[in-house]
């Protein structure tokens, strides 16, 4: 039963381990996808340094750098935390197994004992004949052969202990030298991430001054452009309201024209009124005096008595 509950230990803390043995893989292929990102970025940034100055390429390269450099930094804050992790395990599975192999020890160093003790005062045979029935003496010794049994498991189990205990212990400080390396490396990270830092800093100070100069040039542009500008309008004020006097002049005189037109034909239609009226009036006064005259009436004659 002992026994069954000990593999049933091991496999727990092998399937635990299993998994952050896997969580481990899965962050160093995430930190190799990183080197290789990082040294493309690297070689893009170079070549990209060569063939143009522009300065927002290299900034925009070196922030990539920097963020693909922080992203490596937790993935190796996350590999430290993991390895401390299965160092924690490991230390704990060693210290279980040393107390277990202390009680088998202790069991089996008392059985042999016992065994060696009961010996001295009769031997096996002794005390299988010994039985009070056959029955009895059968099961004593069926008894000394499970003891037997037991006692070879329980050396063969204590071999094997101190076989996982030695493997335990080489792979703690396996995982404690990964743990090592991986803050060596963190910390070689952090150097270059101060470096990238450092340039970052330097392009875009580099950067501000550029945009500065650009900046005062675009002012002197814009400053030239808006005094343009206001010439132009200027101008165009000038001429609307120029075109407007003159459109104002062209109304008055055509309505000057107009009036003048108008004038001479009222003058002509009252001229030729007055010429009619001059040459109608003696016929009209003829006319006149022809329907007022009296007219003579004969009187009838009358006869003489």
């Amino acid at each position: 039963m002992g026994r069954f509950f000990v593999i049933g230990l091991f496999l727990m803390f092998a399937i635990t381990l299993c998994s952050q043995t896997q969580q481990i893989d899965n962050l160093q292929k995430q930190q190799k996808i990183l080197l290789e990102e990082i040294k493309n970025t690297n070689k893009l940034f170079l070549d990209v340094k060569k063939q143009t100055t522009t300065i927002l390429q290299r900034i925009n390269l070196i922030n990539k750098q920097i963020a693909a450099r922080k992203e490596m930094m937790t993935l190796k804050d996350q590999e430290i935390t993991a390895l401390e992790r299965e160092q924690s395990h490991l230390e704990s599975e060693i210290k279980r197994l040393n107390e277990e192999l202390k009680q088998k020890q202790d069991s089996y160093a008392k059985a042999v004992r016992v065994m060696q003790a009961s010996r001295s005062r009769q031997n096996e045979l002794f005390f299988v004949l010994s039985g009070r029935s056959l029955g009895e003496s059968l099961r004593r010794m069926q008894y000394l052969r499970d003891y037997s049994k037991w006692r070879k498991n329980q050396a063969e189990e204590i071999k094997q202990q101190n076989v996982e205990l030695t493997a335990k212990k080489d792979e703690l400080a396996k995982t404690q030298t990964d743990k090592q390396n991986a803050l060596n490396a963190l910390k070689a990270e952090q150097v270059k991430l101060q470096e990238e830092e450092n340039a970052r800093q330097s392009e875009m100070a580099e950067a501000r001054g550029k945009q500065q100069e650009l900046q005062k040039t675009l002012q002197n542009k814009q400053l030239q452009a808006r005094k343009l500008d206001a010439q132009i309008e200027k101008l165009i004020a000038e001429e609307v309201a120029r075109q407007e006097r003159e459109a104002e002049a062209r109304r008055l005189v055509a309505e000057a024209e107009r009036k003048r037109k108008a004038e001479e034909v009222a003058a002509r239609a009252r001229r030729e009124t007055e010429a009619k009226r001059k040459i109608e009036e003696p016929a009209r006064k003829e006319s006149d005096n022809t329907e007022t005259a009296p007219v003579k009436i004969a009187e009838p004659a009358v006869k003489q008595p």
